[in-house]
Protein backbone atom coordinates (compact mmCIF):
# COMPACT_ATOMS: atom_id res chain seq x y z
CA UNK A 1 0.00 0.00 0.00
CA UNK A 2 1.07 3.82 -0.37
CA UNK A 3 -0.33 6.30 0.60
CA UNK A 4 0.20 10.34 -0.12
CA UNK A 5 -1.26 13.07 1.58
CA UNK A 6 -0.44 16.71 0.98
CA UNK A 7 -1.17 20.22 2.35
CA UNK A 8 -0.53 23.38 0.29
CA UNK A 9 2.53 25.43 1.71
CA UNK A 10 4.52 27.40 -0.48
CA UNK A 11 7.76 26.69 0.71
CA UNK A 12 10.08 26.99 -2.04
CA UNK A 13 10.59 30.84 -2.06
CA UNK A 14 13.54 32.23 -2.72
CA UNK A 15 14.80 28.42 -3.35
CA UNK A 16 16.20 27.45 -7.22
CA UNK A 17 14.81 24.19 -7.40
CA UNK A 18 11.06 24.22 -7.53
CA UNK A 19 9.68 20.77 -6.34
CA UNK A 20 6.37 22.15 -6.39
CA UNK A 21 4.03 24.04 -4.32
CA UNK A 22 2.45 21.45 -1.83
CA UNK A 23 4.05 19.27 1.01
CA UNK A 24 3.60 15.91 0.44
CA UNK A 25 3.68 12.51 2.83
CA UNK A 26 4.91 9.32 1.01
CA UNK A 27 4.21 6.03 2.69
CA UNK A 28 5.12 2.41 1.65
CA UNK A 29 3.41 -0.24 4.13
CA UNK A 30 6.29 -2.39 3.86
CA UNK A 31 8.82 -4.32 6.78
CA UNK A 32 11.91 -3.23 8.23
CA UNK A 33 14.92 -3.95 5.64
CA UNK A 34 13.28 -3.14 2.32
CA UNK A 35 14.73 -0.90 -0.28
CA UNK A 36 12.31 1.15 -2.25
CA UNK A 37 13.31 4.13 -4.77
CA UNK A 38 11.19 7.64 -4.70
CA UNK A 39 11.26 9.79 -7.46
CA UNK A 40 10.67 13.87 -7.68
CA UNK A 41 10.54 15.73 -10.53
CA UNK A 42 12.08 19.39 -10.09
CA UNK A 43 12.52 22.50 -12.25
CA UNK A 44 15.63 24.83 -11.98
CA UNK A 45 14.07 28.22 -12.08
CA UNK A 46 16.52 30.41 -11.34
CA UNK A 47 18.47 32.46 -14.26
CA UNK A 48 21.90 30.39 -14.10
CA UNK A 49 23.05 27.00 -14.10
CA UNK A 50 23.31 25.01 -10.45
CA UNK A 51 25.68 22.19 -9.13
CA UNK A 52 24.32 20.28 -6.59
CA UNK A 53 26.74 19.05 -4.32
CA UNK A 54 25.15 17.03 -1.33
CA UNK A 55 22.07 14.92 -0.90
CA UNK A 56 21.35 14.26 2.54
CA UNK A 57 18.75 12.55 5.08
CA UNK A 58 17.22 14.97 7.57
CA UNK A 59 14.84 14.75 10.12
CA UNK A 60 15.49 10.63 9.18
CA UNK A 61 14.64 8.17 11.59
CA UNK A 62 15.13 4.22 11.55
CA UNK A 63 16.42 5.68 7.70
CA UNK A 64 19.15 5.82 5.31
CA UNK A 65 20.13 6.58 1.74
CA UNK A 66 21.20 4.01 -0.59
CA UNK A 67 21.82 5.90 -3.77
CA UNK A 68 20.67 9.35 -5.14
CA UNK A 69 20.50 9.97 -9.04
CA UNK A 70 19.16 12.26 -11.32
CA UNK A 71 17.17 10.96 -14.60
CA UNK A 72 16.47 14.02 -17.03
CA UNK A 73 12.68 14.59 -17.16
CA UNK A 74 10.79 13.30 -21.08
CA UNK A 75 7.59 15.28 -21.13
CA UNK A 76 4.27 13.35 -20.84
CA UNK A 77 6.34 10.28 -19.29
CA UNK A 78 5.13 9.43 -15.33
CA UNK A 79 7.24 9.93 -12.91
CA UNK A 80 8.71 7.13 -10.51
CA UNK A 81 7.23 7.84 -7.26
CA UNK A 82 7.47 5.02 -5.32
CA UNK A 83 8.64 1.35 -6.11
CA UNK A 84 9.75 -1.33 -4.04
CA UNK A 85 13.47 -1.96 -4.53
CA UNK A 86 17.06 -0.28 -5.56
CA UNK A 87 18.41 -0.25 -7.81
CA UNK A 88 14.90 -0.05 -10.13
CA UNK A 89 13.93 -2.12 -12.52
CA UNK A 90 10.93 -2.62 -15.02
CA UNK A 91 9.43 -5.91 -13.64
CA UNK A 92 6.49 -4.15 -12.23
CA UNK A 93 6.56 -0.52 -13.80
CA UNK A 94 8.51 0.67 -16.95
CA UNK A 95 11.79 2.73 -16.24
CA UNK A 96 12.17 6.83 -17.14
CA UNK A 97 12.86 6.58 -20.90
CA UNK A 98 15.99 8.32 -19.79
CA UNK A 99 17.19 5.78 -16.67
CA UNK A 100 20.59 4.20 -18.70
CA UNK A 101 21.79 7.85 -19.14
CA UNK A 102 21.19 8.40 -15.16
CA UNK A 103 24.03 10.88 -13.58
CA UNK A 104 24.94 10.59 -9.69
CA UNK A 105 22.92 13.84 -8.00
CA UNK A 106 26.13 14.73 -6.13
CA UNK A 107 27.94 17.19 -9.12
CA UNK A 108 25.10 17.15 -11.45
CA UNK A 109 24.72 20.53 -13.01
CA UNK A 110 21.46 22.15 -14.13
CA UNK A 111 20.96 24.52 -16.48
CA UNK A 112 17.70 27.34 -16.18
CA UNK A 113 14.76 26.21 -17.35
CA UNK A 114 15.72 22.30 -16.76
CA UNK A 115 13.57 19.65 -15.37
CA UNK A 116 14.32 16.66 -13.79
CA UNK A 117 13.63 14.01 -11.31
CA UNK A 118 15.76 12.92 -8.49
CA UNK A 119 15.44 9.32 -8.04
CA UNK A 120 16.82 8.35 -4.22
CA UNK A 121 16.99 4.49 -3.00
CA UNK A 122 16.14 4.38 0.50
CA UNK A 123 16.28 1.17 3.21
CA UNK A 124 14.10 0.90 6.64
CA UNK A 125 16.38 -0.51 9.48
CA UNK A 126 13.47 0.36 11.81
CA UNK A 127 11.02 -2.37 13.29
CA UNK A 128 8.72 0.48 13.87
CA UNK A 129 8.27 3.59 11.50
CA UNK A 130 10.88 4.85 9.53
CA UNK A 131 10.74 8.07 8.00
CA UNK A 132 12.51 11.01 6.86
CA UNK A 133 13.03 14.01 4.36
CA UNK A 134 15.32 14.86 2.28
CA UNK A 135 17.60 18.47 2.15
CA UNK A 136 19.76 19.45 -1.17
CA UNK A 137 22.89 21.84 -1.35
CA UNK A 138 23.78 22.77 -4.57
CA UNK A 139 25.89 26.34 -5.88
CA UNK A 140 25.02 28.45 -8.10
CA UNK A 141 27.57 29.55 -11.33
CA UNK A 142 28.40 32.35 -8.94
CA UNK A 143 29.00 30.32 -6.11
CA UNK A 144 26.85 30.81 -3.80
CA UNK A 145 25.66 27.51 -1.58
CA UNK A 146 21.83 26.95 -0.94
CA UNK A 147 20.14 24.38 1.32
CA UNK A 148 16.67 23.76 0.44
CA UNK A 149 14.54 20.53 2.05
CA UNK A 150 12.37 19.01 -0.89
CA UNK A 151 8.59 19.07 -0.07
CA UNK A 152 8.18 15.19 0.73
CA UNK A 153 8.31 13.18 4.10
CA UNK A 154 8.90 9.57 3.21
CA UNK A 155 7.59 6.79 5.66
CA UNK A 156 8.70 2.83 5.51
CA UNK A 157 6.24 1.70 8.16
CA UNK A 158 3.48 -1.20 8.94
CA UNK A 159 0.72 1.38 9.38
CA UNK A 160 0.56 4.68 7.21
CA UNK A 161 -2.41 5.97 8.37
CA UNK A 162 -1.26 5.67 12.12
CA UNK A 163 2.37 6.24 11.59
CA UNK A 164 1.26 9.80 9.91
CA UNK A 165 -0.78 10.91 12.72
CA UNK A 166 1.48 10.56 15.38
CA UNK A 167 5.00 11.44 12.86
Amino acid sequence: MVAIGSYSKNINKGDLLFFGDDQMNICAERSAGVNITVGELFRNQGDMEITITKVNLVEANGMRKLDAVLVEHVPEELLMGLRDGWPPNDELFPLPEKWDSRVKAEGAVIEPGEEWSLVIGLVSYSAETAFTKVKIVYKDKAGKFYEQIIPMKYYITSNCKKAMEEY
